[in-house]
């Protein structure tokens, strides 16, 4: 579930994500220089190109790694572009209300159910500038 407040204390209706997390996107992206990005990045959103420093968000092509060589290939993925790439296959409007500076608090928390006994818990949480990304399993 997602909820948000912005500054004007208007609040977004929560929204059950996970289901949408492997939506589809535009197959336009291009590949950051090797000596400084080692993650292919998509041209998707506007205020996240591709082509930005290595300390700015982008989103992640992660089509690529379902190529048969991306077993043999790791990649150097940032905190900032995970939760970027994890937000914006969300939709483009949560990545939108994250990053939209009118908003002063913003909680992501989703439950995910795996294998038997387990479960994967995200956690994207906002308040002003300061972000905590939380991530675990529970094994019962």
């Amino acid at each position: 579930m997602v909820s948000a407040i912005s500054s004007d204390d208007t609040f977004a209706e929560p929204v059950h994500l996970l289901d949408r997390l492997h939506g589809g996107h535009d197959d336009d992206y291009e590949i950051g220089e090797p000596s400084s990005l080692t993650v292919p990045f998509l041209n998707v959103y506007e205020h996240l190109p591709a082509s930005a420093s290595a300390n700015h968000p982008h989103i992640i092509d992660t089509d690529l790694c379902r190529l048969e060589f991306c077993d043999e290939v790791s990649f150097d993925v940032k905190i900032q572009d995970a939760v970027a790439t994890v937000l914006y296959k969300i939709s483009k409007d949560t990545l939108g209300q994250f990053l939209d500076k009118r908003t002063t608090s913003f909680k992501l928390i989703q439950w995910r159910e795996g294998l038997p006994n387990k479960g994967f818990k995200l956690v994207i949480w906002k308040e002003g500038a300061q972000v905590l990304v939380s991530g675990g399993t529970r094994h019962t």
